[in-house]
């Protein structure tokens, strides 16, 4: 079995999945490939959805159908409807067993530039679990989440623009 783990640079959760990865391994033979993807071309073609990303075999098993793929931070549904940055070690398993996650998803993403100009990594991810926290799914339908977690990172990043603008001015830079 090959297990590839995609990750952007300074991925805050990278280490976490690698601690759930090895416990769902317990002794199984397996080759860990890493890579650390830079850009949106890399992430399309490792396929990256996100980081942190797991291919069992090539495949990613998290990944709901038409996922886009991108330099950003993903955030998985663990069972008990909590959002962690990596997939419990049970969902490991499960999907290293080769059982389909369609129970599972992702369920959403911080999007980074690459220039750099984006939310604050960290702030935004543990603000995004909190809100996707109290947002639970209505009537098994997860899709709302996401499109509940869409609106809430585009007032997020409204905001985090007006801030940059307001530094900007502060500093003498105009936008261009």
């Amino acid at each position: 079995m090959e297990l590839t783990l995609l990750t952007i640079p300074g991925c805050p959760h990278r280490e976490v999945l690698e601690q759930r990865l090895a416990q769902a391994l317990a002794g199984r033979a397996a080759t860990i490939v890493r890579h650390e993807v830079n850009d949106a071309a890399q992430a399309q073609r490792l396929g990256l959805r996100g980081s942190p990303t797991l291919l069992i075999n090539g495949t990613d098993p998290f990944a709901a159908p038409g996922e886009p793929t991108g330099v950003w931070c993903r955030l998985y549904r663990l069972p008990d409807g909590s959002i962690d940055g990596a997939p419990s070690v049970d969902q490991l398993r499960a999907a290293l067993n080769g059982h389909a996650a369609s129970g599972w998803t992702t369920v959403g993403s911080v999007p980074r530039s690459s220039r750099g100009w984006s939310l604050p990594l960290c702030a935004a991810e543990s603000w995004l679990k909190r809100a996707a926290d109290g947002l639970r799914p209505r009537g098994g339908r997860r899709g709302l989440v996401r499109g509940e977690l869409l609106a809430v990172r585009a007032r997020a990043l409204r905001r985090h623009q007006r801030r940059l603008a307001r530094v900007g001015a502060l500093l003498g830079v105009r936008g261009g």
